[in-house]
């Protein structure tokens, strides 16, 4: 599986915009949570509607001082969770030596270390933000989000699968919500597949105010504050361990 990118006066990737940072690591998530792959970079690509895959239409070599490869793999730890294979390869260019171009392989992730999260999205001004993760995967030249349902599906038989947890739920006016969860060989595994599904809830800022009001909350509303009530059914035992994440989310 691979993928072809070209290049512009600042390089592959222009790192001093958010959206190309987030690029990056949407690129390198999506190889990651499918089979692996190579993303070359220094050929403009197109695809007719006709075509199943990308076509080179020309090369594009670039300058290596263009590329700082600790750029990239800061970012990547950054803006990437769990830690990914990535290596880096140069070849020059036959006509230029001067110029080049880059080769990124991205390693696939192993099936019990699945999923590659993007831990920041945008926002409407292109600016990274936290609050919100993405889940790409790559299905030929095109990379693909999973969707909140299964997003959470993976949450909850992650956690129905596991050693059982003790978590004490509470949330307030819809600001926070604190975990306690059992220290155990699988805290990082529940974080990163918890941090998934609260980002994947539906708008919760008011929730509590409308129901001590005695206002019904949508359907879609409620399910959810059920589905995370139902974590203390799940859960039982152990060492606390403490964590806390904004729900805060556009009304």
């Amino acid at each position: 599986m691979g993928g072809l990118q070209g290049c512009g006066p600042e390089g592959p990737y222009d790192f001093g915009l958010d959206s190309k940072k987030y690029e990056l690591a949407k690129d390198f998530a999506a190889f990651a949570n499918a089979a692996g792959g190579l993303l070359v970079c220094g050929f403009k690509a197109t695809r007719r509607p006709t075509d199943l895959h990308e076509t080179v239409v020309k090369p594009v070599p670039f300058a290596k001082r263009l590329v700082n490869t600790e750029r990239y793999k800061a970012i990547i730890d950054d803006l990437v969770c769990p830690s990914i294979g990535v290596e880096f390869s140069w070849y020059d260019d036959p006509q230029n030596s001067e110029l080049g171009y880059l080769v990124i392989e991205v390693r696939a992730l192993p099936e019990n270390d699945r999923w590659a999260l993007v831990t920041k999205t945008l926002n409407e001004d292109g600016k990274l933000v936290k609050g919100g993760v993405a889940i790409p995967k790559r299905h030929g030249d095109d990379t693909r989000y999973l969707s909140p349902d299964t997003v959470y599906q993976l949450v909850n038989s992650g956690l129905r699968a596991g050693p059982a947890m003790d978590l004490d739920l509470a949330v307030e006016d819809g600001a926070a919500v604190d975990v306690t969860v059992g220290a155990s060989a699988i805290e990082a595994v529940v974080e990163r597949r918890r941090r998934a599904l609260l980002s994947s809830l539906p708008r919760a800022d008011r929730r509590p105010r409308r129901q001590r009001d005695g206002i019904p909350l949508p359907e879609g509303q409620q399910w959810a504050v059920d589905e995370l009530l139902r974590f203390q059914e799940i859960a039982r035992s152990s060492l606390p361990y403490t964590l806390t994440r904004d729900l805060r989310t556009p009304q």
